[in-house]
């Protein structure tokens, strides 16, 4: 895939993260001011970080896209700089923000579908901000507000205009048929990876020189696919999270086979281990474990049942993965806690979740949402990092 989809350095990420803060605290994009007065004196050459970016295309008589948004060819101190929904893909701070785009572009889409147009007048679809607000309730009335902003950010007219009332808050959005082409639109990886198609047409019709040779093949599902293996761990109070993780496996899977020729296979001891002669439980399960690539160990309040040598089998089973070099993620649910949850096993499971935030080893997620959005991201990582391994 392009190099939009690349992995970021420390640095770039730190740009991404800086660039998005005042969005998500305050609802408003920065000033290229504050955006190098925030990177120094960790990064003396700020701009020279911001063009080494990934992307694709070129402005030179076409578009050009990857994480940002800005003025390329005078960016001064009091220019704005913004986040595009790429961004989504390589800051995992952004990366809801990313989803919601994709929420409410599914209805902007759906309402110019239904539209219906006469013969002896144009008009063109329109769309408020308390219809889409209707259409989907679980977006937040900030983001609903902000999405306009957003749109601007993106390349190619979705938006033949807005109407935006005082203060900001209501909006009347006037629809363009261009957003026809993101019909079937599902993830943000689906839309980021149909803005790059339109982007490298775009830029081979305005420049018939660029060497077609340079796309890349998509590769047929079932076909010549790496897997990796994924351990799901958890005590036995959060199945139904488990099957998430599985339904996040399934789709981080439907974008990678295809594309990268990479997936992932998720692994559960209830139903991927088996009983050998004289050996206990957790012997069982560990040799399931042992073989994953990934590990991904999921509490809310129950730290599980002791081992032999460690305080539950889900803790011997993270213990182990980091000891062979395994990627692990740890992950605390802070929703949905029984109102009548076993104190002893709610101390245990402070003690342990205090050692690991020491190793820097644990995220907390205060939703379902956001158990989704965070596992999406590692996964993705995961595999880019994996697959680069493998080849090498």
């Amino acid at each position: 895939m392009p190099d939009v989809f690349g992995e970021v350095s420390p640095q770039q990420e730190n740009l991404l993260r800086v660039i998005a803060g005042p969005m998500l605290e305050s609802g408003h994009w920065p000033n290229w001011q504050y955006v190098e007065a925030m990177m120094y004196p960790s990064v003396r050459d700020v701009r020279e970080l911001l063009t080494s970016l990934p992307k694709v295309g070129s402005f030179d008589g076409g578009w050009q896209y990857g994480p940002t948004w800005y003025d390329h060819r005078n960016l001064s101190a009091d220019n704005e700089i913004r986040l595009t929904i790429a961004a989504g893909l390589l800051l995992p701070d952004y990366f809801p923000i990313a989803e919601n785009f994709i929420q409410a572009l599914q209805v902007l889409v759906e309402r110019v579908q239904r539209h219906k147009y006469s013969a002896l007048k144009a008009e063109h679809p329109v769309i408020t901000s308390a219809e889409l607000a209707a259409r989907r309730p679980r977006l937040s009335e900030d983001f609903v507000r902000l999405l306009p902003e957003l749109i601007r950010s993106e390349p190619f007219v979705m938006s033949r205009g807005f109407g935006i009332a005082p203060g900001g808050a209501e909006w009347t959005m006037t629809l363009g048929r261009e957003l026809l082409n993101y019909e079937g639109v599902v993830t943000v990886r689906d839309y980021v990876e149909r803005v790059v198609e339109r982007v490298e047409a775009d830029n081979r019709k305005r420049n018939p020189d660029l060497a077609s040779s340079t796309a890349e093949p998509e590769r047929r599902p079932g076909f010549d696919v790496r897997m990796f293996s994924l351990l799901i761990a958890s005590p036995g109070d959060l199945k139904i999270e488990r099957g998430i993780v599985e339904q996040v496996v399934a789709e981080v899977n439907a974008a990678h086979c295809r594309h990268d020729g990479l997936a992932l296979l998720p692994l559960r001891w209830e139903r991927d281990s088996v009983s050998g002669f004289g050996d206990g439980p957790q012997a069982i399960i560990n040799e399931v474990g042992d073989q994953a690539d990934i590990v991904v160990a999921l509490f809310r309040s129950r730290l599980g049942t002791p081992t032999e040598s460690y305080a539950s089998g889900t803790v011997e089973e993270v213990e182990r993965a980091i000891e062979r070099g395994a990627e692990v993620h740890v992950i605390f649910l802070e929703y949905g806690r029984p109102s009548t949850a076993d104190a002893d096993q709610q101390r245990k499971l402070d003690e342990w979740r205090l050692d690991f935030e020491k190793r820097g080893l644990l995220f907390s997620v205060a939703a379902e949402s956001e158990l989704r959005s965070r596992l999406h991201y590692f996964f993705v990582n995961d595999l880019r990092k994996l697959g680069k391994l493998a080849a090498t």
